[in-house]
């Protein structure tokens, strides 16, 4: 029970970054993304953490291996077996074969043990005190250089543009080249005091609005709604009112105004 409650400190920290790599895709994280592409030259650093902390792990098992590991004697091995088949099902049987070299070892530390350990310095002189701190610390190490890289590579303008328009993107330096009908392209760029336009700043024509709307509906984006101009479902229907073309609006990441407009 100490050791669980030792290790939960962790699985808090993992659960705090897998919710807001999750999250980051949604509105109210997308200053957060524009700070984080900002930080792409970072990105060799996550990377030189997330090797480090992989390093500490292994080495922690190397040592295991080397000094305190019970050696499993060479020689003919047989014995039953069960276990689950890999066509599926479960599978019973007995197995023959040669053990060439094998070792194995398993300990226990409890986090209590641990701080006494660091505090008089026994880590350093105990083989199983010192593996488990290169536990303790490698495996927060990668877990946040890992997590940290794939956040600060990982793009939700582009995210937004390609997977939930379904556009054509093209990262370049400089920023986004997009590809829309007619084989245009719009190129999308970062701007340091960038301030969203109150206007429509990209239409992008559809031949069934509700269908369009229902379906970014489904992949998350939130229609704009503008009080009697629109509906429940955030389209303002010009058509029928002979006032123009059916349109939604709704914004991309950075807060600029995109729509969806069907003209008949």
């Amino acid at each position: 029970m100490k050791q669980a409650l030792g290790w939960l400190w962790m699985a808090g920290a993992i659960a705090a970054l897998i919710i807001v790599q999750t999250f980051r895709h949604s509105e109210p994280l997308a200053s957060m993304d524009a700070i984080l592409n900002a930080g792409r030259v970072l990105v060799p650093l996550g990377i030189a953490v997330t090797i480090v902390g992989a390093g500490l792990l292994l080495g922690a098992l190397i040592h295991g291996l080397v000094f305190d590991a019970q050696r499993v004697q060479p020689g003919d091995i047989s014995g039953p077996y069960a276990g689950p088949s890999p066509s599926g099902g479960w599978r019973i049987g007995y197995f023959k074969g040669t053990l060439l070299w094998g070792a194995s070892f398993h300990e226990e530390s409890g986090i209590s043990e641990l701080k006494r350990a660091w505090r008089s310095g026994e880590w350093l002189s105990d083989h199983r005190l010192f593996r488990a701190t290169l536990v303790t610390v490698g495996l927060p190490v990668v877990l946040i250089g890992a997590f940290g890289t794939i956040a600060l590579v990982t793009d939700v303008t582009a995210v937004r543009y390609s997977q939930t328009l379904g556009l054509e993107v093209e990262e370049k330096p400089e920023g986004l080249q997009l590809k829309i009908a007619g084989g245009n392209y719009v190129f999308v760029y970062p701007k340091a005091d960038h301030a969203p336009a109150t206007y429509t700043m990209l239409n992008f024509p559809v031949d069934d609005i509700d269908k369009a709307v229902d379906e970014l509906t489904r992949k998350g984006v939130k229609f704009e709604h503008y009080g009697k101009l629109t509906d429940e479902k955030g389209i303002a229907r010009g058509i029928a009112q002979k006032q123009g073309p059916d349109i939604a609006w709704f914004k991309d990441p950075a807060g600029n105004i995109l729509s969806v407009l069907q003209d008949v």
